[in-house]
């Protein structure tokens, strides 16, 4: 799997989650470097993970059906998103 993060700073990201779309067998133990579907649906759950604005939720859902129509195109059926959580410099955790 090909990383395209591009962080501000290494040391801000709190989490990052490998997402399928599945929860079969996606669990990862808490102490995994790369958590899975399962993980991120219990998190999101108790905390707030993300914040977005109306605009960017709307942006990152084009930018997802964009890549889901290319990746249909394809032929290609197994892939994953790569969700990394940074720090928000603006908040304490």
């Amino acid at each position: 799997m090909e990383n395209t993060l591009r962080l501000k700073d290494h040391h801000d990201l709190i989490n990052l989650f490998d997402l399928k779309g599945s929860v079969v067998d996606r669990e990862s133990p808490p102490e995994a470097g790369t958590l899975k579907d399962t993980n991120f649906k219990k998190m999101s759950s108790r905390q707030n993970l993300y914040t977005l604005t109306k605009q960017q939720a709307v942006k990152r859902y084009l930018e997802l059906e964009n890549d889901v129509s290319f990746l249909r195109g394809c032929g290609l059926m197994d892939y994953s998103l790569l969700v990394g959580v940074e720090r928000n410099k603006h908040q304490t955790i």
